[in-house]
């Protein structure tokens, strides 16, 4: 797997990760405001379980709003919207958000 292209860009973190072959239910994303976790599962087999395959982390420039991130897998490309925070004084929260992909 490529290693993951991280844009920072002013108001937003943009983060992409080529990735042919899977579909957006092979992802799972968490994010913290100074981390963002994904996840590759995959399904060996008619109703196994998903098996990681692929987990990567990525520290973030700076912190994101977390609750208004936002993720999409097309063209064999997943990408994730990460809009700063406003405050850089809040309190990490001790656990990570799930993000959905569209």
């Amino acid at each position: 797997m490529p290693p993951a292209h991280i844009t920072n860009l002013p108001g937003t973190i943009r983060v992409e990760l080529l990735a042919p072959g899977l579909t957006r239910e092979d992802f799972f994303l968490c994010c913290r405001p100074d981390e963002l976790t994904i996840y590759i599962m995959q399904r060996r087999g008619n109703g196994k379980r998903p098996e990681l395959n692929y987990q990567v982390r990525i520290p973030l420039p700076c912190q994101a709003d977390v609750e208004f991130v936002s993720a999409e897998y097309r063209e064999e490309t997943l990408r994730v919207h990460l809009p700063k925070a406003k405050r850089v004084d809040v309190q990490l929260p001790a656990e990570n958000h799930q993000i959905t992909i569209y």
